[in-house]
């Protein structure tokens, strides 16, 4: 349901794969205008006003707390600061949201049972501990919504076969054949041309043990020994494992690409446009292609997982129409939040307005 309230949770099921450590929430919240992050002395976080809607407060903890389930998003990578920034946002709107429907639920007298939002809660496969009381508010009040909208009359339409027609011939890349690849990663790194020709021959040397075993659990446990041993980037001590990503045919996930998550000894970053340059060759499970350089050292890499899935018409419809029915309910959601914030009171704790631009940032195209 909120998974189609706001378009970045489309098959967020599937995105919660690795649990990312709780930023602090000062780093987040601290975007807000000054002076109204920070408890007063000897006050608990978790009665901290953030903000009140309509004098109903929203507290520090419920933003942590949409703010850690957010972060499910980016898989164990920490966001940059622009994408920080869209997560405080989305949090306060999504609460913000929430207590609105709330009350308008209530002056109204829409209701919703509590079985189908435990139901949906439950299908999410959140972690235990972000199934917060925040969480709760906001997967009901998307039920309220969907309610509200109902005894105005005002649903979102259907998508129609011609969206559809039209979404598909634009997005072909979509809709290509879906890799699911596993890389493992070997880096030695060489400070001056005689170091890297050494290294490219202990590199070398690697591969020819590495290839003398059979492909599978042998091959991956041997690279996997070799790079505890003498890989010298932020994946060592994993046995060189680089985050598993989905990709189309030459696009890898955005989590892998922006995060460019290797590092050399000293915590400088690789170059990664070699690193995936060789990755997106990859077509043969088992592959371990000839070592290659980069500036700051010698790599080798070796695929112990690639599948390939097809998606079928069916499958590629299903997925149209949810995207776009998730953009003509996130529309509604838009137009309604900005009729009814214009009859609200929505303020920060020491008093200054909450921007409502802030809460609908230009989309891409817009």
């Amino acid at each position: 349901m909120f998974r189609n309230t706001y378009g970045i949770f489309y098959e967020m099921e599937t995105a919660m794969r690795r649990m990312l450590p709780s930023l602090c929430l000062a780093a987040l919240v601290s975007l807000a205008p000054a002076g109204i992050v920070g408890a007063e002395a000897g006050e608990e976080i978790s009665h901290a006003v953030f903000a009140r809607v309509n004098g109903k407060a929203i507290t520090q903890a419920e933003m942590r707390a949409i703010i850690d389930w957010l972060l499910l998003e980016y898989q164990g990578v920490p966001p940059p600061p622009s994408e920080q920034t869209r997560i405080h946002h989305t949090a306060l709107r999504m609460l913000i949201f929430a207590e609105l429907v709330l009350q308008e639920a209530k002056r109204e007298n829409v209701k919703v049972p509590r079985e189908p939002i435990e139901d949906y809660i439950k299908g999410l496969g959140v972690p235990p501990r972000l199934i917060t009381p925040a969480l709760r508010r906001i997967a009901e009040a998307d039920h309220l919504f969907d309610g509200l909208l109902h005894k105005a009359g005002t649903p979102p339409p259907p998508p129609t076969p011609d969206e559809i027609r039209k979404y598909k011939s634009r997005n072909l890349d979509m809709f290509r054949p879906m890799v699911f690849i596993q890389v493992q990663h070997i880096f030695l790194y060489a400070g001056n041309p005689d170091t890297a020709q050494a290294k490219m021959a202990e590199a070398r040397q690697f591969r020819t043990e590495l290839l003398a075993l059979p492909a599978g659990e042998p091959r991956k446990q041997q690279f996997e020994a070799i790079a505890k041993e003498f890989s010298q980037d932020a994946f060592a001590k994993s046995g060189g494992f680089l985050p598993a990503f989905d990709r189309y045919k030459g696009e890898y996930s955005h989590t892998f690409e922006q995060a460019d998550p290797l590092n050399d000894h000293e915590g400088n970053p690789l170059c990664g446009a070699e690193v995936m340059a060789a990755i997106r060759n990859l077509r043969v499970e088992g592959e371990i292609p000839q070592p290659f350089a980069s500036p700051l050292g010698i790599h080798l890499i070796h695929v112990p997982l690639l599948r390939v899935t097809e998606l079928d018409d069916k499958t590629i419809q299903q997925r149209i129409v949810a995207i776009l029915t998730s953009e003509k309910r996130e529309a509604a959601v838009e137009k309604w939040m900005r009729r009814v914030l214009r009859n609200s009171s929505v303020r920060y704790h020491d008093g200054s307005p909450v921007e409502v631009d802030i809460l609908f940032p230009p989309k891409d195209g817009r």
